[in-house]
């Protein structure tokens, strides 16, 4: 793994449990808002997020989302990358905290 991937699991580790909150009711609505947010990507770029941050099931590197997706893994990672400069210019408009955690 790059020191470029590194910095981005670190930074963007936390998506996945974005919607995850101590409440039902702001979970629920907290999930909605990143769904919403995640079906304006592209279908590709969504799908790498996704599977990156476990959300259907157990997170998956970019070897194994090349694999899945039948694409190569920096095709997986460039797709990952884009998808969070989207959901950064997205997700503010939604209401959610997404961008780095040392910000």
């Amino acid at each position: 793994m790059s020191l470029d991937e590194r910095r981005a699991d670190v930074q963007y580790r936390y998506l996945g449990s974005l919607a995850q909150d101590s409440t039902p009711e702001t979970g629920n609505a907290r999930r909605e808002q990143l769904r919403q947010a995640l079906d304006q990507l592209p279908d590709i770029q969504r799908q790498v997020v996704e599977l990156h941050h476990g959300m259907h099931g157990s997170a998956c590197g970019f070897t194994e989302i090349a694999h899945i997706l039948a694409i190569s893994r920096p095709m997986a990672y460039q797709r990952y990358r884009q998808a969070l400069e989207r959901l950064r210019e997205v997700v503010p408009e939604k209401g959610l905290p997404l961008g780095r955690r040392d910000e």
